[in-house]
């Protein structure tokens, strides 16, 4: 059970889970009191984001839990829930767009539409701008400070980076079109510019969900890790220990969640080599890497 790095983790989505929360409320105070469909898409941004911070505490309290059904943990749990949480934010994102084609059609056709209404707009967005990316950078920093491993700090940073740029996209399209629309030939500009604004800013931020996905599915599926760094440190220390005994092998690297498996793969084996000494050069690879991968298990394979 990696506790140091579990505890930073822990800490750091509490911290999420609260900031969401006050953002949530904001959102959707500002939403049913302006009805501008642009606030929609970011205050229920923040709702799906403080509801899955939730979720994502009691995961990482859990996912490291070994059972005799689970011996290496539940840590599928948290590549898992990232895919959940981008599908949850694609769905938003995807009503919010739907509602304004339509909202779009309806005055094209029917000259129906509502007038925008500034209300809070001005503080409440300039209140979530620095809330969403302050919240996206501490998640960050913090994942960073355990080598990445965190699943869920990454989908936590992308979300909140992407309700930091709605949030910067409805400030600045909402003001603009409430005053161009006092301009002569821009008056339809104050009853569609919040549809107009919403299918901006969905182009503009729905590659944050499907890149988390994308991410979360690899791990879930127990996809190799491609990241050069993390494989040039490992192969460094492979070849270190290894180097002289076992000449022919090579290695691949499987995250899931804060697990880390190292596979290395025993093209040729000498017969001096007994089992009594690939154990011991197991230990001694999981002790040179333990300060970066806490969690992790290497295993050796005959080809």
């Amino acid at each position: 059970m990696t506790d140091r790095l579990k505890k930073v983790e822990q800490n750091a989505l509490i911290f999420s889970a609260l900031t969401n929360l006050i953002m949530a409320v904001s959102g959707v105070v500002a939403f049913h009191s302006t009805h501008i469909q642009a606030i929609f898409l970011d205050a229920y941004f923040s709702v799906i984001a403080m509801l899955s911070s939730v979720a994502a505490i009691f995961i990482s309290h859990f996912s490291g839990k070994k059972t005799a059904r689970f011996p290496h943990g539940l840590y599928i749990l948290e590549p898992l829930y990232g895919i959940f949480k981008a599908l949850f934010s694609l769905v938003i994102t995807v009503i919010a767009m739907l509602g304004s084609i339509q909202a779009i059609i309806v005055y094209v056709t029917l000259k129906i539409g509502r007038h925008l209404e500034l209300g809070p707009v001005l503080p409440y967005t300039l209140v979530m701008i620095a809330m969403s990316f302050a919240l996206s950078y501490y998640c960050r920093r913090n994942n960073q400070k355990m080598m990445n491993a965190s699943t869920m700090l990454l989908a936590e940073s992308k979300i909140a980076f992407m309700d930091g740029i709605l949030s910067v996209g409805v400030g600045l399209g909402i003001v603009l079109a409430y005053f161009l629309g006092t301009m002569p030939g821009f008056h339809f500009i104050t009853i569609i510019g919040d549809s107009l604004l919403t299918l901006l800013l969905v182009a503009l931020t729905i590659k944050e969900p499907i890149k988390l996905l994308y991410r979360s599915f690899i791990e879930f599926s127990h996809g190799t890790v491609t990241d050069e760094k993390i494989n040039d440190d490992i192969s460094r220390i492979l070849k270190k220990r290894l180097a002289g005994v076992l000449q022919d092998f090579n290695f691949e690297v499987v995250k899931i969640g804060m697990r880390w498996d190292v596979k290395i793969v025993l093209h040729k084996i000498s017969a001096s080599v007994q089992v009594e000494g690939l154990t011991k050069f197991k230990k001694e690879i999981e002790s040179d890497l333990k300060d970066r991968f806490e969690n992790l298990d290497v295993m050796f394979l005959i080809a």
